[in-house]
C-alpha cells in the first residue's frame, strides 16, 4: 500500500514542474530583472539533472530499491519547488533547477 501512495505522488510530480515554469516564469523574470531568454539557462540545467539521473538510475534502483528512490525523487522535486518559491538569488535558482531535473524522473 505504501508503494502505491508513493507511486501516486511520483506520478503527480512528473507533470507538476512542466506546468509550473510556464506559469511562474513571468513573475520570476520580473523579480530577477532578466530577459525572456534567461529561461534557457533553467531548461539546460534541468535537462542536465535529468540526464544525470538517467545515467545513474539503474545502479540507484539496484542499491536503494524503487520505493526509496521514488521517495527521494519526490523530496527532490518538493525541495526544488520550495526553493523556487523563496529563492533570493538567481544562482541558487539555477542550481536547484538541476536538482529539480533529478526529481520528476522515475
Amino acid at each position: 500500500m505504501g508503494l502505491i501512495v508513493i507511486s501516486f505522488f511520483a506520478f503527480v510530480s512528473l507533470g507538476l514542474p512542466n506546468g509550473f515554469m510556464g506559469v511562474a516564469w513571468p513573475g520570476i523574470r520580473h523579480q530577477f530583472q532578466f530577459p525572456v531568454d534567461a529561461l534557457g539557462i533553467i531548461i539546460v540545467c534541468g535537462t542536465a539533472g535529468y540526464m544525470l539521473y538517467c545515467l545513474l538510475s539503474r545502479p540507484l534502483i539496484r542499491h536503494l530499491g524503487i520505493g526509496v528512490l521514488l521517495s527521494l525523487c519526490n523530496f527532490a522535486m518538493a525541495g526544488t519547488l520550495f526553493v523556487y518559491a523563496v529563492c533570493p538569488a538567481w544562482w541558487i535558482f539555477v542550481i536547484f533547477s538541476a536538482v529539480g531535473g533529478l526529481g520528476p524522473v522515475q
